[in-house]
């Protein structure tokens, strides 16, 4: 069991730990739960049991975001330089060159947003997903509270 205060257990390691061992670090009890007053004075010591969230990168970042690479301004340098040498030769009726350097730029800017934009659709279902409600049954009725109310050692 690692402890960062010494003798006080590390709350952020606990998931490595043994069932029993974080039962005994926390002072819980494996089958009985926490009572009422205990509950709350670890709540208000450790905090409600979330995790912070990210605010979300607007699209038009995300958009912007994909002209970044190093690659894609090297396309981009290369567009412009044959788009100028259309212009002082035209030996063709349209850039050729420099439209077909500008889709493959384009899709690949919108291959890179979409899928840069899968993660972020996912992730905030997973906080929909139903979770196991945590238990205590310290005083021989079971209580269930939200999970965010939970803190460590409140079931296992």
């Amino acid at each position: 069991m690692i402890t960062h205060d010494g003798d006080a257990p590390d709350p952020t390691t606990a998931y490595h730990w043994r069932a029993d061992d974080a039962v005994a670090a926390f002072a819980s009890d494996a089958v009985r739960g926490l009572t009422d007053d205990e509950a709350r004075a670890r709540l208000e010591r450790y905090g409600p049991n979330e995790l912070t969230a990210h605010t979300p990168v607007p699209r038009w970042r995300r958009l912007i975001a994909q002209f970044k690479d190093v690659l894609v301004i090297l396309l981009l340098v290369a567009t412009a330089i044959s788009a100028g040498l259309w212009v002082f030769e035209r030996d063709t009726a349209l850039p050729y060159e420099a439209i077909a350097i500008v889709v493959v730029v384009m899709l690949n800017a919108a291959m890179g947003y979409v899928q840069g934009r899968e993660p972020r659709l996912r992730s905030p279902r997973c906080a929909h997903c139903p979770r196991r409600t945590p238990r205590s049954s310290a005083t021989g009725k079971e209580k269930r509270c939200p999970r965010r109310r939970s803190f460590p050692a409140t079931s296992f």
